[in-house]
């Protein structure tokens, strides 16, 4: 089977992570006469063997063999960036919305530290018992925890001291939704726009219920009202910018991107997101920009040091390569796309002894990718390709 016949097929398979180490690893296996089917049975090694340096003699064969794969794989990583917007959509439908103001307890409740947040919080409610701001925040702090019956009753309460309170029911409808109950949190959405129609909340509620039923002219139409009603929120863009890529709306979807990076300088989420964008594109020194600001936002951030090596694979530069992929294992030592990455590396700059120690490491993380390597190597022993 030829290169670029594999990288489609396993594109097609959503593993382009298995076809670059097959791929490479077919290129770097060393000729073999055909054999028979008992033969060739016999020769499979063990998944800690599979990679096989090249003789000295074959150097020069195998770099030109190394950088003509490279070229075929930086050819084929939309899958990999798709992989990236899809994981983040996921990530920021897991964060609660906050809309409310920085009071003590909030930083606590960011950082995970809910036992300090709740004691705060409750202490001020001992003083001011109808704070809805307070109030708030120890609801938003409940639901970060993943307490949402909790949650819900100080969003009751919250309701029932001000009924027009979007916030407290935006949350309250977000905590159904995590609880999968779609209709309820669809039901509170609409409610609360009935009650106050210029309120920002339950629009944005109704913007998330659209997209996580594809219905994203709808989801897109609720989130330009939300951003109408409340053009200062950050987060909001980061929302709309994935719809637009999800609907391939590029210059929609990076102009979004742009808005919530001009809304909040600091968003190391926005300069990645737009930097996959631009990548996308075949923007690449743009999209090498936007992650180097996701790295001075956010320092640990593995999947900015990943796209980096990946620009500097594009740009041959192996060494810098290198350098970007063992940060990002640094700091999430079981990233599989990582140890892909650094194996390249390696494989351009020929050093194949340690290539092979790190797909043997990706073989662990992946044992589903280390069968489908066996039977790549199964093929091209037998002659097959």
């Amino acid at each position: 089977m030829k290169t670029k016949t594999i990288i489609w097929a396993l594109v097609a398979t959503n593993t382009i992570a298995v076809g670059v180490i097959l791929i490479v690893l077919a290129a770097l296996k060393k000729p073999q006469e055909p054999a028979t089917a008992s033969a060739v049975e016999a020769s499979i090694p063990p998944a800690s063997e599979m990679i096989v340096p090249p003789a000295q003699s074959e150097t020069d064969a195998k770099s030109n063999t190394a950088q003509s794969i490279l070229k075929e794989v930086l050819q084929a990583t939309d899958l990999l960036y798709e992989r990236t917007l899809i994981a983040y959509k996921t990530k920021i439908n897991q964060e609660p919305p906050y809309w409310g103001k920085y009071i003590a307890g909030y930083s606590e409740a960011k950082e995970g530290r809910y036992p300090e947040a709740i004691e705060r919080l409750q202490r001020r409610l001992q003083t001011y018992p109808n704070d809805l701001e307070n109030l708030y925040t120890l609801a938003w702090t409940y639901t970060k925890r993943g307490d949402y019956a909790k949650a819900e009753q100080i969003c009751n309460q919250c309701l029932q001291i001000d009924p027009k309170f979007s916030r407290a029911a935006l949350l309250k409808a977000w905590g159904k939704l995590q609880q999968e109950d779609a209709a309820a949190a669809m039901a509170i959405c609409q409610r609360a726009m009935r009650d106050n129609p210029e309120a920002a909340g339950p629009h944005y509620g109704m913007g998330r219920l659209y997209a996580i039923d594809s219905h994203y002219d709808q989801a897109i139409a609720s989130y330009m009202e939300t951003a109408r009603l409340k053009p200062d929120a950050a987060e909001l863009y980061l929302h709309l910018g994935l719809i637009y890529e999800r609907t391939e709306q590029v210059a929609n979807a990076q102009e979004a991107f742009r808005k919530a990076i001009d809304l909040d300088e600091n968003y190391a989420e926005a300069y990645l997101l737009m930097g996959v964008s631009l990548d996308k594109a075949g923007r690449h020194d743009e999209a090498a920009t936007a992650y180097q600001k996701a790295m001075v936002h956010q320092p640990v951030f593995p999947e900015a040091q990943l796209f980096m090596g990946i620009q500097s694979l594009r740009m041959k530069d192996d060494q810098t390569a290198a350098r970007y992929f063992t940060q990002a294992l640094s700091m999430q030592p079981d990233y599989p796309e990582a140890h892909l990455g650094l194996g390249l590396a390696y494989m351009v700059s020929e050093q194949f002894e340690k290539a092979k120690k790190e797909w043997e490491l990706l073989a662990t993380l992946n044992p589903e990718m280390a069968e489908k390597l066996n039977a790549i190597i199964q093929t091209s022993s037998s002659g097959k390709q």
